[in-house]
Order: structure tokens, then sequence, then C-alpha cells
């Protein structure tokens, strides 16, 4: 009897160490893991040195554009370039009645602060564009060249998504004009009797840029 007795306490009291054991793991388990998804939370992202991007709402603005940009986290300066006379609003503001667009673009540099790592978020920056255009009037045959500099400042938001990014800004600035000059079309001879419009004049605009982050 004594002996059953003490076979049946030793299984009891096994059974209690390993009953015991494994809440002691599973509580252990339970504290890790919060420690474990903090971790995962205080990692840092991906670092991200620059990006490629074009502008579609150009085609409703002053021409679509494409462009790159290279920096650190926060920092970043960039280069782009636009078909400015496939911009409906460059049409609207620059042409009259029988009028038309030879090739006209436009190139431009931008530094840019990220509010937010990895160059996302909400971001403020400044931007200088060179802009030619060139208008026809086929009636009279002469064409005038002109050359404005832009200066700017943006404010704008970047949404990422994993590499890719949704960008939508909006920039304000003065468009002057640097040089001007009225030339005459093959078959024309009557340039010297015209004069370049001066169209300098407050400049605001809006993008959307559809990019990739590297």
């Amino acid at each position: 009897m004594n002996r059953r007795i003490a076979t049946w306490w030793c299984v009891v009291v096994c059974s209690i160490g390993v009953s015991t054991g494994r809440e002691a793991r599973a509580e252990e388990a339970a504290r890790a893991a919060p420690r474990e998804e903090t971790a995962l939370r205080a990692e840092p992202g991906r670092a991200v040195f620059g990006s490629v991007f074009v502008d579609p709402a150009g085609f409703l603005l002053f021409g679509p554009r494409v462009g790159a940009e290279l920096g650190g986290d926060r920092w970043a300066v960039g280069a782009s370039a636009r078909v400015f006379h496939w911009g409906l609003l460059s049409r609207a503001l620059f042409l009259e009645e029988e009028w038309s667009f030879a090739f006209s673009y436009g190139v431009a540099l931008r530094g840019r602060y990220y509010l937010q790592p990895a160059q996302s978020g909400l971001h403020l920056g400044v931007a200088a564009e060179l802009l030619g255009t060139n208008v026809e009037q086929a009636a009279e045959r002469i064409v005038t060249r002109s050359f404005y500099g832009v200066p700017q400042i943006e404010v704008g938001y970047r949404l990422p998504f994993s590499s890719f990014y949704v960008d939508g800004s909006a920039s304000a600035g003065y468009a002057i004009q640097l040089a001007a000059r009225v030339d005459d079309l093959p078959g024309g001879s009557s340039a010297q009797f015209y004069e370049p419009v001066d169209q300098s004049n407050v400049y605001a605009a809006a993008a959307i840029e559809l990019g990739l982050r590297f």
C-alpha cells in the first residue's frame, strides 16, 4: 500500500512539474512577444536615395514632365524636363487666334525637404525653371522665340506604396522674360515689323508625380 501511495504521489508531483513548466514557458513567450513586436516596429525603414517620376497632369496644365531626384533621408535635389506645347493651359495662355506652337520646352532644378524619413510625407521646396517657347503666326510667316526664367516655391505631399509613390504638389512664382526675338519662317520677310510680346506674369501650377523610389 505504501508503495502504491508513493507511486501515485510521484505521478502527481511530476504532472504538476510538467504543467508548471509549460505555463512558465507560455508566460515567457507571452512576455517576449511584445518585445519582439516592439523591436520590429522600431526597425528603421529601408534607405531611399532618390526616385524617377512622370507628371501626366501636365497634359492639362503646362506640359507633361519627366524627372529624377537624388538625396538623403529628408533632403533631395532633382531635375525635370517638360514638353510645354503639349499642355492645355499652355495653349490657352500663350496662343491667340491663328497662332500655333512649334516645339517648346522647360528644364528645371529643384531642392526639397521632406518632413518624414525616406523622402516621404509633407515636403517644402524651391525650384527654378528655364522655359523656351516658339509661337508661330502662319499668316505672317513669323515665329516669336521667347525665354523665361521661373523661380518658384512649392509645397506637397508624397504618399509611398513600397517602391512606388504618388506625389501631389502646388507651386507659385513669377515668370520673367529673359530674352525674345521675332524671326521669319521660310517664305516670310516681315519679322522686322513685329516686336515680341512680354508675357512676364505671376506663375502658379500643380503637379501629380507618379514615381519609383530606389
